[in-house]
């Protein structure tokens, strides 16, 4: 299958699941800006399609690497703020979890952001979240849908 084909295929479905979770928007938390930090381009598209069809934020910033998830975080000002953060649990360089480490250390990171590591290996990674001392964590399997964003309802 050719890559215009299957981008087409992931736009058609995508409508369709936009058209369900439009019912649902008003029962999902509002963020004032949401964080990505992944580096798969075809999730990054349809993760953001999705957080768009549940209107939950108005500001949606992408970064494909966790040092420019750190850049992000220390420019950004404060009422632009990401209170909500996606991370790809296995992005190449600095993985998700040594971001958080480290924004955590920075103290770029409170008690009201809410971080959710996003993996596509059906959450092996829980053990390297508890030796690094994370305590509050969400592991969402990618790419976002109707079902993996029902943890974000109010």
């Amino acid at each position: 299958m050719n890559l215009k084909k299957l981008r087409d295929e992931i736009l058609k479905k995508n409508a369709l699941i936009q058209e369900e979770l439009s019912d649902l928007s008003p029962f999902f938390k509002k963020y004032s800006c949401i964080l990505m930090v992944d580096d798969e381009e075809m999730i990054n598209f349809f993760n953001k399609k999705t957080i768009e069809s549940l209107q939950i934020s108005n500001k949606i910033k992408h970064v494909s690497s966790g040092e420019k998830g750190l850049r992000f975080l220390k420019k950004v000002k404060l009422k632009h703020f990401p209170l909500l953060i996606l991370i790809d649990a296995s992005i190449h360089i600095t993985d998700g979890f040594d971001f958080l480490e480290l924004a955590i250390f920075c103290n770029f990171i409170t008690d009201d952001v809410t971080i959710a590591f996003l993996t596509s290996d059906n959450y092996k990674n829980t053990e390297s979240v508890k030796t690094k001392g994370i305590k509050d964590y969400i592991f969402i399997q990618k790419p976002l849908n109707r079902d993996n964003m029902k943890v974000f309802f109010n």
